[in-house]
């Protein structure tokens, strides 16, 4: 079974899970990538190429909402995510 195409922050860290996505989204040193990534849809194409449709949906509703700051996107982003 061939792996799956990892999520590459440019520190070079790579997520292959949703849980690790989260994990990295937590770092300090990535949350500005990470709101970058949210906000330019980046997570949700990878989140539909892994096949989390799902999951890249509720990316999508998160990105959309224009009423709340990207960084309470990206919190929100990992509330809803993080459940593993």
């Amino acid at each position: 079974m061939p792996m799956k195409q990892g999520f590459k922050f440019a520190s070079g860290k790579i997520a292959y899970s949703v849980e690790r996505l989260c994990r990295l989204c937590q770092e300090e040193k990535e949350e500005e990538e990470a709101i970058y990534h949210l906000e330019n849809g980046h997570i949700e194409q990878w989140l539909d190429f892994i096949g989390e449709r799902e999951l890249a949906e509720k990316a999508y509703e998160i990105r959309s909402n224009f009423v709340i700051s990207s960084e309470y996107k990206l919190k929100t982003f990992i509330d809803h995510f993080d459940i593993y």
